[in-house]
């Protein structure tokens, strides 16, 4: 129990209350200071109107304009939040791609091209900083996959890639595309054709586009 429980009311200092009820009616002063402990009286009316109900609009019409008060101070912090979050600049600054689909298939095709004509330094201008695939069952960056194919290709493999029925999908700065990459590998003398069915996540930056992330899976070849 608080020590303040026993302390005669009109002898303690009510933090808060007595500034309340100096801003209120001087009839309402005197009914709160006798009656606050003894709720349910009602004092005589006085001009058609009780103290009792002077007294509750006028605290009414106060808790109004605290509740307005707060109600405003809170929606301009909102704002001052919403201007001083990093995030907020970088939205307004986006720059949306031209609606072009057939400039996210040539990207993709383009990349290939580079990577078959061993090009590495013009593929990397295809590809995104912190781009990878997943592909053979495994996650590869750009250093992992490229030099994978180099490898093969010093060992007489090579490849040709191209992108057909392709399905492209447009958001804002961002795209996504499926296809059917219809190629072949040629090892020894020997080509033999080969499909993945791939997909990729491409952003658009600098005013071109560039491939985020890419998905391959092999078809397996015809039985018989």
């Amino acid at each position: 129990m608080s020590p303040m429980a026993s302390v005669p009311f009109k002898g303690r200092k009510q933090s808060g209350v007595t500034d309340k009820l100096k801003a209120e009616p001087a009839g309402c002063m005197k009914w709160s200071s006798t009656h606050v402990l003894r709720p349910g009286l009602r004092l005589p009316p006085q001009g058609g109107r009780s103290e009792s109900a002077v007294c509750l609009t006028h605290r009414v019409h106060q808790g109004k304009k605290m509740t307005l008060n707060r109600t405003a101070a809170f929606l301009a912090l909102l704002a001052l939040a919403a201007v001083a979050t990093p995030g907020a600049a970088d939205a307004a600054a986006t720059v949306c791609a031209p609606k072009n689909r057939a400039a996210v298939v040539n990207t993709v095709q383009a990349a290939f091209d580079a990577m078959k004509a061993g090009d590495i330094a013009k593929t990397r201008t295809h590809l995104s900083p912190d781009f990878y695939i997943f592909d053979l069952g495994k996650r590869f960056d750009a250093d992992g996959i490229l030099n994978l194919i180099q490898q093969n290709e010093k060992s007489g493999v090579a490849y040709n890639w191209k992108v057909t029925e392709p399905k492209v999908h447009l958001l804002c700065d961002a795209a996504w595309i499926t296809y059917v990459n219809r190629g072949s590998v040629t090892h020894a003398g020997i080509t033999q054709p080969v499909t993945w069915l791939e997909s990729g996540v491409l952003h658009y930056r600098k005013d071109h586009w560039m491939i985020e992330f890419m998905h391959s899976t092999r078809v397996p070849p015809p039985a018989g």
